[in-house]
């Protein structure tokens, strides 16, 4: 038996759900919206667009390749990176001008030593 699977994005209710959200933060406050792993399948790309028309004003992913991508989509807006990067991912780092998240003093001085602040 096969099985179809069908998923529809309302752009319209990802407006609507930022506008709401974004009523509720205060002071200087910023907006951070997770599509990591597309978000969710669901098109980080296209998600990410919608949500920084609305005002978001930063995105998390998963790894540095997620952000290259969300970069290159044309997402101006900061990227974090929640995921260790391997030394090759750490190249990206600099290049798209994403912020690596970091567990460990460990980590934070190997990214050091690479001249990541």
């Amino acid at each position: 038996m096969q099985r179809y699977h069908f998923c529809e994005i309302d752009l319209a209710a990802i407006r609507h759900n930022v506008g709401v959200m974004k009523s509720h933060i205060a002071g200087g406050a910023r907006f951070l919206a997770v599509v990591k792993a597309d978000a969710y399948g669901h098109g980080a790309a296209e998600c990410a667009h919608v949500i920084e028309r609305c005002g978001g004003d930063m995105f998390a992913v998963a790894s540095a390749d997620e952000g290259a991508a969300l970069r290159e989509s044309g997402i101006a807006g900061d990227i974090l990176v929640l995921g260790i990067s391997t030394a090759e991912e750490q190249k990206r780092l600099h290049e798209f001008d994403l912020i690596q998240s970091v567990a460990s003093s460990e980590y934070a001085d190997e990214l050091g030593a690479l001249g990541y602040p």
